[in-house]
């Protein structure tokens, strides 16, 4: 179906920009000032 399809790419965007999120919060956190 079209509709499950649709449903793992949007599961697959959203854990990829999960992530990225994460990266992103932690790399300033990391880095010293």
């Amino acid at each position: 179906d079209d509709v499950y399809q649709v449903h793992s790419i949007v599961c697959s965007i959203l854990t990829k920009a999960s992530v990225f999120v994460r990266a992103k919060r932690e790399i300033p956190s990391k880095t010293p000032k």
